[in-house]
This record gives C-alpha cells, structure tokens and sequence, in this order.
C-alpha cells in the first residue's frame, strides 16, 4: 500500500470514528436538540406578531421660484425653506416635533420620540424617503407609516408658507393706518387750498415736490422692511436661543469692517440715486444702473452676514440650519434697509431745504401735496405688495409630496417561525454535538476496540454484544448460529493465532473489576473450545465469589479447594456436563486464605495434572483489582484473556491491571471486549448473522451485522 493509500484510510477512520461517536452520544444530541426547539419554539409562538407597513415621500429638493418672487416685492419679508439633501430631510422627519404630532394623530399620546417604533431611511440614489411603522396591530403600523407622512408634507408646506404668511398678515395691519394717513392728509390739502385760495404749484415746484415725496415714500417703505426683518431676526434668534446657546450676537455682525464698508457703498448708492432722480426718471438707464449696484452691495452683504453667522455655528441640527439661514437673510435685509433709510433720509433733507426756499404759501401747499403723494404712493405699494404675497402664499407648494401610502400589511414581519425553527434546528444540532465532544472527552471509559488498542496497548480478540436476556447469555443454550455463538468462535480462532509461537495449554481469564462478565466469557470460551474438538477442562479459581456452577446448573458441594486442602483426587471433583469433551471443576466451599491456596505446591501440581489430561485448560480468575489471586495465577498461565465491559470501566483502572498483570509476568494475549452496544460497534464488524430459537426450534430473530474494517484484532498483530 503507498502513501496515498494510507492516508485515505487514516482519513476514511478518522471520519467513522466521528461518525460513531455521534451514533454513542446520539441521546445528548437529541436532548439538546429538543430544549433549544423548545425553547425557540415556546419563544417564536408566545411572542405577539409584529406588522410593518412602509409609506414613500418624494423629497424634491430646494425651490427658489418663491424666493424669487418675494424679493420681488418685499425683500424683508421672502422667507423661504432652505432646503436640504434627502439626509437631512430624513432627520427632519426623526425630529420631536413630527414624530410627536404623527402619534398624537395615531392615537398613542404622548410617546417618546426615542421609543417610536418609526424607521426612516433615505435613499441613496434617489430623492425617495421610505418611512416605515411597526406595530403588533397591522392598522395601527398602517396609520402611523400615514401619518408621519402626511405630517412631515403638511410641515414642510407650512415652512415654505410661512414667510409669505406672516408678510401678508403685517401688510393688513399697515393697510389700516396708511389709508386713515392718507384721508387726512388729502382732506389737509383741501382745507387749505379752500383758505388760501392757492389751487397750484409752478411746475419745477411741482417736480421738486414729486421727487420729495418719492424719496420719503422710499424711506417709509424701507423702514417697513427694516422693522420687519427685525422682527423676523428676533424671532429667528429666540428659536435660535431654544436650540443651541451659543448663537452670535447682532453687534458682532454691525461692527463688522467688511460689513460697515458695505452699508457705506449701499448709502453713498442711494444718496447718488436721488439726486439722479432730479432729472430722469425712475425708469431710466443711469437710475437702472445705480439700482442694480444698490441691489449688488445688498446681496454681498447678506452672503458676508450669513458667511459670519455659519462660520459661529457649531451645530449640525439641520432645523438649527434652516433657522441660521433665515437669521442671515433677515439679518441681511435688516442691514441693508437701515443702508438704504441713511441715504434717503440725506436726500430728503437737501429736497427739502429748497422747499424752504419757497414763498410761505408756496411752501404750505407744497408740504400738504408732498405729504398726499407720499401717502398714495405708500398705499400703492402696499396694495401691489400684498396681492402678490397673497398669489405667493396660495401658489407656493410644499417641496415633498406622499409617492405612496402605507398599506394595511397582511403578514407579520416577524416572528419568523421557519427561519427561527430552522435556526433553532441548526442551533440544537451545534450545541448538541458540542456536548457530546465534550461528554466524550471527558468520558474515562473504554466503549469500542480502538479504546481497548489505544490505551491498553493489548491487540482485540473479539466483541460481544450486551445481551437482556440472560438465557441467550451463555453457549450452552444459545443456538450455533447465535450471535454469541459466533462471537466466541471468533475469539477462540483469534486465541489460536496468538499461539503461532508457543502452544497455550492453561489458559486464564480476569477483568479488572467485578461485574465486568469475566465467569460468563471464560464458559463460554471453554464451550467454544469444546465444540471445536479439543478436550477442555474448565476450572473456577475465583474462590471469593465462585459462578462457574449456577453458569451450569451443578452443585458446588465439592471442588478445587477440596482437592488443594484435602487433596482429593480430580476425579472426584470433576463433572461432566451436557458439552462433548468438557469437564467442570468448581470452586469448592470459600477458604479464608485464597490466594495462599493458590501459591501452593499442590495448585500448581493440579495444573500440571489437568494439562496432561486436556488439550487445554481454562481458569476462571477473580478481578485484578483488590485481591492478589489473580496476579498469583497468571505467572503460571500460557495465556492470559482479560475481559473489558464496554463503558464499565475506567481507562484507569483497566491500564492498572494490565500493569499488574504484566508485573506477575504474565502472558497477555488480548482483550474481550463485553456488552458492547450495537452503536458502539466501531469499525470491527464483520457480515454474520445469527439467529436464536424458542422452545420449539422456531427461528425467533435473522439479523445482519456488517464490519466497516473488515480486520480483527489478531489481524492487526
């Protein structure tokens, strides 16, 4: 055989051996196979289902038409969201304030924001938010997947409204007070045109008066802006103030160099405006030109503002953010207005130092019609700018909308009863498997006949299988093609080839311990010795607890210790037995002093008798351990056979006696291993079948055994 060869049989028994221990530990397996199902299973049907159902919101970005058109119309007033990625959209969603009106709505009160059972996940190459609600009751995961959709839509839609709202609700209010303005000032003028009897202005008076009073229409609708985005800045700050403590104050953003610098350019701007307007109108190139550099310094003003703001920021909120940015633009447009009143307020002030130029009456008139225009063109503008934040407000649409509403889930997410089980199964299988490794490392007995070669180092006679029955036990009343029968032809062919080198004449038979089946083995050796045609005498030296005579059914009234003590002869001691050329000598009454019995002369005269008598003599031995007869015995011995119990021993023990046995010079041939189970054959079964009979002869039981080896012990020797 080459090397090759070898190693695939090496790794062939390796994999058998496994495969046998598993078959030995099969109950632990099982057992821990069943509490894990079990478990898992009262654990999977005892626990309440949980439903999942999933809404989809489409997050469509940031929109700037509404920006747009309100700083079209009122700077100060445009607020619009500023809008994030779909990440940050996602922690919007998880915030405090939606979750919490989705549950209210849902019906659960006032839960823990941490405890909702909500999952938000946003999409990663897309702009799709998948919200995802669980619940042990389908229709409530349903509304609530609903629910925080339609809340996180509703709120997105009021924060884009929300500038346009408030811009519209302050208008109203100055609505009022600019018309009551404006009836007083035209019933002014009317009361003095009746008394003074002056109807008219020149016309360069006229225009003086007209641009006067657009300059100071310019101031008070910038000083509405103003006080606008300080309100809004104050109110940005206090939600600021909520959320992180360290927001920057407004004096650091006023005494800002670069600030200040453009808050010069913005009124030098204005102030040149003015005076333009002297000669041309509003809507001419040069005062085109001057507007568009005005609006050009307000909006580096506002980028410098926000840029001073974010570089203070050290938060990541995205609501902080949103609320950052609105602080920069109102803060932005506060500055700018107050840019814009300086530079006015410098104009008005040379337009009005030429009224005063004017004849008393004149200048009455001019002031009373200044003051008239100046209300009508207020008016205008609030009227103009309050039906566009109404179109604004009505048309400004929410940045996400609901792709797909949850729907009323069907099948419980979990528990999931054939992955757990299945776990469960595979679980139980590991563990169980774990146990028994560990129950056969820790396990000291010999169980098979590669135990009984490792740790005896002695070659396997033969196994015998652990039969209930005690009648089935023993050869005189199994039938010859009995297992039992079988199994001792085995160790008898096995005993013969062992004697290759020097013939065995006497032949004795121990265990280590009692109860190991050591009397049952050495009759049913002699039997089968017996029947192979030798002539047999079987002796029972166990003079402690003699057994020999209940295997056979004779009396134990006279036998070897009559013939040692009292030298009677052999033949008086002998009995013939229903075996063809086997003769039985029994214990004899129990001495007090075995083992000296068997030290004598007179013993070991009696063997030699026997052996001039019998082709072979067989000695029933006592147990090795605690008692010295059979250490006396086995140095005169041609063979030794020690009987091992499969599992009913200790590796220990059974390596003292072989170590004993040895000391007395005794000459092992092997081991019988006993009771074996037929799960823990091993690998040194051969194809046999045996059958027993009843009373009336009639085949009870037809069994085939079959050897993965294929080799006995005397083989491997």
């Amino acid at each position: 055989m080459n090397m090759e060869d070898s190693s695939f049989e090496a790794q062939e028994v390796d994999l058998r051996a496994y495969w046998q221990t598993l078959k030995k530990r099969r109950y632990t397996i099982i057992a821990c196979l069943a509490a894990v199902v079990a478990v898992v299973g009262l654990m999977t049907y005892t626990q309440k289902p949980v439903y999942q159902a999933s809404a989809k919101v489409l997050s469509k970005g940031s929109r700037n038409n509404q920006a747009d058109l309100l700083t079209s119309t009122i700077p100060a007033l445009g607020a619009f969201a500023d809008q994030r990625d779909v990440q940050t959209q996602v922690e919007i969603i998880k915030s405090w304030p939606i979750m919490q009106e989705a549950a209210e709505k849902s019906g659960m009160g006032e839960s823990i924001p941490a405890a909702m059972p909500v999952k938000v996940d946003g999409g990663k190459d897309n702009n799709i938010i998948t919200i995802t609600a669980s619940s042990t009751n389908p229709r409530t995961a349903q509304l609530l997947a609903n629910n925080v959709a339609n809340v996180y839509v509703d709120h997105n839609l009021a924060e884009a409204r929300s500038s346009a709202h408030k811009g519209r609700v302050f208008l109203e209010g100055q609505q009022g007070k600019v018309t009551e303005a404006l009836e007083h000032a035209a019933k002014a003028l009317r009361n003095y045109q009746m008394e003074s009897g002056v109807v008219s202005l020149d016309a360069a008076t006229a225009k003086q008066v007209e641009t006067l009073a657009t300059l100071e229409s310019s101031i008070i609708t910038s000083k509405t802006e103003k006080a606008a985005n300080d309100a809004r800045s104050r109110q940005f700050r206090e939600q600021l103030a909520q959320t992180d403590a360290n927001i920057v104050g407004a004096s650091q953003i006023v005494v800002n160099p670069a600030v200040q610098k453009l808050q010069e350019t913005v009124t030098d701007l204005t102030v040149e405006r003015a005076g333009l307007l002297k000669d041309y109108a509003v809507t001419s190139t040069k005062v085109r030109a001057i507007d568009a550099q005005i609006d050009l310094a307000a909006a580096r003003e506002k980028s410098l503002v926000r840029n001073i703001l974010a570089s203070k920021s050290i938060s990541s909120n995205p609501v902080y953010q949103q609320l950052l940015g609105g602080l920069a633009d109102a803060e932005g447009q506060a500055l700018a207005s107050a840019a814009r009143v300086s530079g006015l307020e410098q104009s008005v002030k040379e337009q009005r130092a030429v009224l005063h130029s004017l004849p008393e009456e004149q200048y009455m008139l001019a002031q009373l019609q200044r003051d008239v225009s100046v209300k009508e063109k207020t008016y205008l503008a609030l009227q103009d700018r309050y039906q566009q934040l109404r179109i604004a407000e009505e048309s400004t649409l929410a940045n996400a909308q609901v792709l797909e509403p949850a729907l009323l889930p069907g099948v419980p997410v979990s528990p999931k009863v054939k992955l757990n089980m299945i776990l469960a199964v595979l679980v139980g299988l590991m563990l169980g498997i774990g146990a028994a490794a560990l129950q056969e490392a820790l396990d000291d007995a010999l169980w098979t006949g590669e135990d009984v070669e490792r740790d005896l180092g002695l070659p396997l006679l033969g196994l015998v299988h652990n039969i209930a029955d005690p009648n089935e036990r023993s050869l005189l009343r199994a039938g010859p093609m009995s297992g039992v029968s079988e199994a001792f032809r085995l160790i008898r062919s096995n005993i013969k080839f062992m004697a290759v080198d020097k013939e065995i004449r006497t032949l004795m038979v121990t265990s280590a311990t009692k109860g190991e089946g050591k009397s049952t083995t050495a009759c049913n050796l002699a039997i089968a010795l017996a029947q192979d045609g030798k002539k047999v005498t079987l002796v029972d030296t166990d003079l402690r607890r003699p057994s020999v005579h209940k295997q056979f059914g004779i009396p134990n009234t006279a036998g070897l210790t009559n013939a040692i003590v009292s030298a009677a002869p052999l033949a008086e001691v002998e009995h013939d037995v229903d075996i063809e050329n086997l003769r039985v000598i029994t214990a004899g009454p129990i001495p007090p002093n075995p083992a000296e019995l068997l030290d004598t002369a007179r013993f070991a005269h009696i063997v030699e008798e026997l052996q001039t008598t019998n082709d072979m003599v067989v000695f029933d031995a006592p147990p090795v351990l605690g008692v010295a007869d059979s250490s006396v015995l086995g140095g005169r011995m041609d063979g030794v056979v020690m009987v091992v119990s499969a599992g009913g021993v200790e590796r220990g023990a059974a390596r003292r006696t072989v170590q004993m046995l040895q000391q007395a010079r005794a000459h092992l041939l092997g081991v019988v291993l006993n009771k074996m189970n037929e799960q823990d054959g091993g690998y040194y079964y051969n194809y046999y079948y045996y059958q027993y009979h009843n009373d009336d002869g009639a085949v009870k039981k037809r069994r085939k055994r079959h050897d993965s080896g294929g080799k006995t012990g005397a083989g491997r020797n």
